[in-house]
C-alpha cells in the first residue's frame, strides 16, 4: 500500500478547520519543534523513559478511544499560561514530546511554548511526526482504560484516508 500524504491531510485539516499554527513571535522569528519520528520515540520509551515526557494534545474524546502509554493529557484549549502553571517545573532536563491525531494541533502548541519550556531548562521539544496516526501506522503499542488496543480516534474522517489500517478508526470506547 502507498505511504500516506501526511501534509496534504495536514493541510486539509487545516482549511476545513480553519486553523493556524503558531511559528511566529513577535519580531518575526521563526520558531518549529523538531519531529521525532514515531519509530524513534518508541526506542526513547523503551531505552531512557526517565529523560521524557510526553504530552497528549487532543480532546477527552480522543484519548478515550487510545493513547501512547505513560502520555500526559492536556486539552487542546489549554491556555499557556495554565499549561505552564501545571507542567512548567516538571520539564526541567526532560526531551518534551506533544503529539495529537496527525500533528497539526500538538505542532500548534508546540510551537506556542517552545521559548517558555526552553527558559524553564527543557533539553529539546518535539512534535510526534505523524501524531498517533503516524504511531498506528508503524504498528506500536497504543492502550485504552481497559489495556492494549489498536484503535485510533481520526479526529476528522478525511484522516481515515491517511491511515495504513483504516479498519483501527474509531471514534466511541469500546
Amino acid at each position: 500500500r502507498q505511504r500516506p500524504n501526511y501534509f496534504a491531510a495536514l493541510l486539509a485539516v487545516a482549511l476545513v478547520l480553519g486553523c493556524q499554527t503558531w511559528t511566529a513571535d513577535a519580531a518575526g522569528d521563526q520558531f518549529e519543534a523538531a519531529e521525532l519520528s514515531a519509530r524513534e520515540l518508541a526506542r526513547r520509551i523503551a531505552t531512557t523513559p526517565q529523560d521524557l515526557i510526553v504530552f497528549d494534545i487532543r480532546e477527552p474524546a480522543e484519548i478515550a478511544i487510545s493513547r501512547l502509554q505513560g502520555s500526559v493529557p492536556v486539552a487542546p484549549t489549554t491556555a499557556r499560561e495554565a499549561f505552564l502553571a501545571v507542567h512548567g517545573k516538571t520539564v526541567k532536563g526532560k526531551d518534551i514530546v506533544f503529539y495529537c491525531a496527525i500533528g497539526l494541533r500538538s505542532a500548534g502548541f508546540a510551537n506556542n511554548l517552545l521559548d517558555d519550556l526552553n527558559r524553564q531548562g527543557a533539553k529539546t521539544v518535539y512534535v510526534l511526526k505523524d501524531g498517533i496516526v503516524g504511531w498506528s501506522n508503524a504498528d506500536l503499542p497504543l492502550v485504552d482504560d481497559l489495556g492494549a488496543t489498536t484503535f485510533v480516534h481520526p479526529f476528522d474522517p478525511s484522516v481515515i484516508n491517511f491511515m495504513v489500517h483504516p479498519e483501527r478508526a474509531r471514534t466511541t470506547p469500546r
